[in-house]
């Protein structure tokens, strides 16, 4: 994630997870225009996470959607053929 913000002005950047809970939150620099930060979802569990970002009166709020592609379950295919 990439944050651009104005200078001189206070920011915060803040995820949620799908209960609600807040599993993180940053002040970014005030001085700074720039912020970036890496998130490994990896060990997520599936559901719809929440990014904040507020900037003064400005709050930016983003969805993401964590779901987990299960393999289709196959099921083993036997013929027989009956000659004459």
């Amino acid at each position: 994630m990439s944050v651009e913000k104005q200078p001189n002005t206070l920011a915060f950047v803040q995820l949620l997870a799908p209960t609600g809970e807040e599993l993180y939150h940053a002040n970014l620099p005030k001085k700074g225009t720039s912020f970036r930060q890496v998130f490994d979802l990896n060990e997520m569990k599936d559901g719809i996470y929440t990014l904040r970002i507020k900037q003064g009166a400005t709050v930016i709020v983003k969805s993401i959607h964590l779901r987990t592609n299960a393999p289709e379950l196959t099921q083993p295919m036997r013929s027989l053929t009956l000659g004459n």
